[in-house]
C-alpha cells in the first residue's frame, strides 16, 4: 500500500501549487516522503481491492489515484483505459484484452499483462478483497504477451467492461 501512497503523494504535490512553477524546476520524487491523507467519506484503507465507505466521494479518491483497465463516459459507456481495447470470443468464454504498451507504473513496474494477472487473480483470492463478487465469473487469467492478456471465464460474462471500470480493474504496482 506504501506503493499507492507514494503513487497518490506524487499526484497531489504534482498538482498542487508550491509556489515553484513546473518550468523553473523539475519535481524530483521521494520515495521515503509521508502522505498524510484525511478522507471525509471515511475509507478506512486506500486499497481499492478493500472495503471502502461506498460513497461517490470515497470512489474519487480512488480513481484519482488509481487508473482502471476501461473507463466510463459520462453516458456510462466502456471506453478504453490501460486497455486501449477488448472482446470476446464466439461463444463467450474468453475476455481478452489489448493492453496500452509501455506504460508503467510510479515505481517503474511495467503495467503489462504479468500486472493485470497479478490485479485480477488478487481480486479473485485476496482474503481482503471486496471484489470477489464481481469476479467470479473469471475461472483464469492469462497472460499471453506483454500487451495482451486474456480472462478464461465460467460463464458468458457481458458486464467485464463495466467490473473492470470500477475497483476490480484498478491496477497496483504488483
Amino acid at each position: 500500500m506504501k506503493k499507492a501512497c507514494y503513487g497518490l503523494a506524487t499526484l497531489l504535490l504534482a498538482a498542487s501549487p508550491l509556489g515553484v512553477h513546473a518550468a523553473d524546476a523539475p519535481f524530483v520524487a521521494n520515495p521515503n516522503a509521508t502522505l498524510i491523507y484525511f478522507d471525509a467519506a471515511a475509507n478506512a484503507t486506500f486499497d481499492p481491492l478493500e472495503p471502502q465507505s461506498n460513497s461517490s466521494v470515497g470512489q474519487a479518491a480512488l480513481m484519482a489515484a488509481y487508473d482502471s483497465l476501461v473507463k466510463l463516459t459520462d453516458a456510462g459507456e466502456p471506453i478504453p483505459g490501460l486497455a486501449k481495447s477488448w472482446k470476446y470470443n464466439a461463444d463467450l468464454t474468453e475476455f481478452t484484452l489489448s493492453l496500452r504498451p509501455g506504460v508503467l507504473f510510479h515505481d517503474g513496474t511495467p503495467c503489462d499483462a504479468e500486472a493485470v494477472k497479478f490485479n485480477i487473480e488478487r481480486g479473485k483470492t485476496d482474503a481482503g478483497s471486496n471484489v470477489k463478487p464481481e469476479l467470479t465469473s473469471v475461472k483464469a487469467v492469462r497472460a499471453e504477451s506483454p500487451t495482451r492478456v486474456v480472462l478464461e471465464l465460467t460463464q458468458p460474462d457481458t458486464a467485464l467492461p463495466l467490473i473492470l471500470s470500477d475497483r476490480a480493474g484498478m491496477m497496483v504496482s504488483p
